[in-house]
């Protein structure tokens, strides 16, 4: 019998065959995911869509990963991984921890955004964004103002007693260049393989491992203004963003859709959310980090 060893990751309690050094080691006797090694289906029996590196069915999800491995996740609560050969734990890592962590959640019906998630006091929000957007160096950088982080480019919003961010993992990435913005040592921090110059770094004592009630959601974008700007949006408009910015959105399907869309009409009653354009050149992050705070105090928008 293959070892097990037993993690929290997203609010899920997790029993896994791999080795997770990046999570931390909890005791369970009952859990919600399992991921163990084995056989890999070449096929879905009826996949609703072929999707790119997969395929897709309502509570199924198939992924290929070339020199990496493939993945089975089925009925939100179970993964099965077949590693390739000579395949690097780092990577297989990120897509357990990513996309296919993304699929479990979907399949569960809870509502998970492309974001990093902050937290000060009684103060928590989520900084969403595709890539490159800013989220993560964003909130580093509020890190660096006394700010603990929930989630680092991907965060779970759990709508059952109210709108409470979950957190993740207490591991963040961040590239060289966003490193040196921040003056922020690489020392530490591991080279991803998978994305070369991107660093993986224990958040350590800047990790909050507690739900928090979400009080407000920014979403960033790169425009070509010369400063960063800032203003709310109404419920239409969040809605129209959490639909644009929620993570892997392909694994959501047809028979679960009308459920997103009533937790993202939810949520956007409930939480103020904010739309912030930052310029393409420059460093802006003060400014960035100064308009936010001051739309969460009520003096924009």
């Amino acid at each position: 019998m293959k070892m097990r060893t037993t993690y929290m990751a997203y609010g899920l309690r997790i029993s896994s065959e791999i080795q997770f050094p990046q999570l931390a080691q909890k005791s369970y006797d009952d859990v919600d995911l399992s991921i163990t090694l084995g056989a890999v289906p070449s096929h879905l029996t009826d996949p609703e869509a072929i999707l790119q590196g997969g395929e897709f069915a309502e509570n199924e999800l198939l992924l290929s990963a070339p020199g990496i491995g493939r993945f089975h996740v089925c009925d939100g609560k179970r993964i099965t991984v077949e590693p390739a050969a000579g395949a690097d734990m780092q990577s297989l890592h990120l897509h357990l921890l990513g996309s296919c962590a993304a699929a479990i959640l979907h399949q569960r019906q809870e509502t998970v955004l492309h974001a990093s998630c902050v937290t000060r006091g009684a103060t928590t929000f989520t900084l969403c964004g595709t890539s490159g957007a800013g989220k993560s160096t964003t909130a580093a950088s509020f890190v660096l103002q006394g700010y603990s982080i929930i989630s680092d480019d991907v965060t779970l919003i759990n709508l059952d007693n109210g709108p409470i961010a979950v957190p993740s993992y207490p591991q963040g990435k961040l590239f060289r260049s966003s490193l040196e913005l921040l003056n922020l040592s690489t020392d530490g921090a591991t080279e991803l393989r998978l994305k070369p110059d991107k660093f993986a770094r224990e958040l350590g004592e800047s990790y909050c491992d507690r739900p928090k009630r979400l009080d407000a959601i920014v979403f960033l974008t790169i425009s070509d203004s010369i400063h960063p700007q800032i203003r709310k949006l109404n419920a239409a408009e969040t809605v129209r963003f959490l639909h644009k910015k929620t993570f892997r959105k392909r694994f959501i399907g047809k028979a679960r859709l009308p459920e997103a869309l009533r937790k993202w009409s939810l949520l956007a009653e409930q939480v103020p959310a904010y739309h912030l354009t930052r310029p393409s050149a420059g460093n802006s992050i003060d400014e960035v980090c100064s308009l936010v705070e001051g739309a969460l105090a009520g003096t924009h928008g």
